[in-house]
């Protein structure tokens, strides 16, 4: 059960990752500097095992709904 855990958490961190990433190239083409700092501040937390930071950085900057306008 414990190995089975592992997985689903190793899964869920690299599609957070993934999408943290898309987050941050979209900023990147934008040349939003801000942007790239907290999509980038946020895979720091989600890599180091702080998902809710990361989650809460995303959120409190509004780059969430930016991502998910139907570009992403």
């Amino acid at each position: 059960m414990a190995r089975s855990e592992f997985e689903e958490g190793k899964t869920m961190l690299h599609d957070l990752v993934g999408s943290l990433r898309v987050v941050y190239e979209q900023a990147r083409d934008r040349h939003d500097r801000h942007a790239m700092d907290v999509a980038a501040q946020a895979i720091s937390y989600a890599v180091s095992g702080h998902r809710e930071l990361a989650l809460d950085a995303i959120a409190r900057s509004g780059l969430i709904m930016e991502s998910t306008d139907g570009h992403a």
